[in-house]
């Protein structure tokens, strides 16, 4: 394996031009129009648009404001030398327009009850069995894959090799995204898990920050948590209503969100981008495990999930792959949880 993403009322189409920056703004005439809360204009009442010019590359929030009880809020992160088009649906959210999901909103960390659950299958291969009990507590798993905007917020730099801020954040490491865990719990005022250097990081499930998902966390999700319905793939048995896989991505990563969701309410945990999990790789035994966290040591952390890139079968809900903690690659991203 190589070095290893309401109501409203506007429709905004924004194109972005990154080198020397600039922003149109399509909507309904007559709306004022803030970029980082400094009033640039308003869309003029014939053809409802406004032109933004010398837009620095970086981040930027975009308000377009009716009146008070109705204000719509993007944003946005221009790249240099990149092209960028965001579309907003106005009020109602469409579920296949993806710049229509709020990806700042809290409900974005989804509230699993935990349970007891047959991890694996027999049916795959040696490192997918045997089929054997296990029990997790409760957690919070986000909705959605890290996207790059949630990354630049963070860490400030985007390695990503697909750009787009509702894409999904790629080529990160294991470290890396442990380190957005503990500078994203810092941010938000909540206890680091990681500390440790290396390969003698420790995670402390006790605290209340984010971190990565155990691999029995991951899977127990990935399945449906207490609603699962035995899919092979996270939220369907057809991997096309719920993956971005080798056949349909158009050989890339794509839009978090835009693929049917499980019965949790979780997106793209089959296919999109393999996701580190917290675990050193480890064989499974029949024995019933209870929160288990896998071996204390050992060379490779666990992927899951399938990519946009590979068969459908290795999107299944139950395939385990590998990665080394210093690796990334333009396949992997991860997502996050919390102990309640």
């Amino acid at each position: 394996m190589k070095k290893i993403i309401l109501l409203l009322f506007v429709l905004l189409i924004v194109t972005i031009h990154a080198k020397n920056s600039v922003i149109y703004i399509k909507c309904k005439p007559n709306v004022q129009i803030l970029l980082d809360d400094e009033i640039v204009g308003s869309t003029t009442s014939e053809m409802g648009g406004l032109l933004i010019n010398n837009v620095v590359s970086g981040s930027h929030v975009l308000k377009a404001i009716e009146s008070e009880s109705k204000i719509k809020i993007k944003s946005i992160f221009v790249e240099p030398d990149k092209k960028i088009v965001l579309t907003f649906e106005s009020f109602k959210l469409e579920k296949k327009i993806i710049h229509n999901i709020d990806l700042n909103s809290t409900d974005n960390m989804i509230f699993i009850q935990g349970g007891t659950f047959k991890m694996g299958s027999n049916d795959i291969n040696k490192f997918s069995s045997p089929i054997h009990s296990v029990t997790v507590s409760d957690f919070y798993m986000s909705k959605y894959e890290i996207t790059q905007k949630d990354w630049v917020e963070i860490m400030g730099n985007n390695p990503s090799s697909n750009i787009g801020i509702d894409n999904p954040i790629d080529n990160v490491s294991w470290f890396a995204a442990i380190e957005f865990c503990n500078r994203k719990s810092l941010k938000e005022g909540l206890e680091p898990c990681y500390n440790g250097e290396r390969n003698k990081v420790k995670c402390d499930y006790r605290k209340n920050g984010y971190r990565l998902p155990t691999e029995a966390e991951w899977e127990f999700a990935a399945q449906g948590g207490i609603k699962s319905k035995n899919f092979k793939y996270s939220g369907s048995n057809n991997v096309d209503d719920v993956a971005w896989y080798h056949v349909n991505s158009d050989k890339r990563s794509n839009p978090v969100g835009n693929k049917k969701s499980n019965g949790l309410g979780i997106y793209d945990m089959s296919g999109n981008l393999w996701e580190w999990c917290n675990n050193w790789l480890g064989n499974y035994t029949k024995r019933p495990k209870n929160n288990p966290h896998g071996p204390n040591i050992g060379k490779f952390r666990v992927l899951r999930g399938g990519s946009w890139n590979v068969e459908d079968i290795l999107c299944s809900n139950y395939i385990r792959f590998l990665g080394e903690p210093d690796d990334s690659d333009i396949h992997v991203g991860f997502r996050i949880v919390r102990t309640p």
